[in-house]
């Protein structure tokens, strides 16, 4: 099971193409910092929270999320993270 398959079973969500994309590519990446871009209704927030579990658990090193925005920021912090502090029980979230 991935960390992606985790967040979505404690969401109720289901896969999405193109956040399995995203999941895919960012724990596939071979160099430190991304930059990433979707559409709206992607499941990008998940997708990227995913990716960072499963790079604190390969690592053991932290990521750092950046959103361009106050609403986006507040859709992780409200709305994302704490399904994924559900999800992950063995790692840390910290905003800032």
């Amino acid at each position: 099971m991935t960390e992606l398959d985790e967040i979505l079973a404690a969401r109720g969500f289901e896969h999405r193409a193109a956040q399995d994309r995203l999941y895919t590519h960012l724990t596939q990446l071979e160099h430190d910092g991304v930059i990433a871009q979707a559409g709206t209704g992607t499941g990008k927030s998940l997708g990227i929270l995913a990716a960072a579990a499963h790079h604190a658990r390969q690592s053991s090193e932290q990521s750092i999320i950046v959103t361009p925005t106050l609403t986006l920021m507040n859709q992780y912090r409200d709305g994302d993270t704490p399904w994924a502090i559900k999800a992950y029980d063995d790692l840390w979230f910290v905003e800032v």
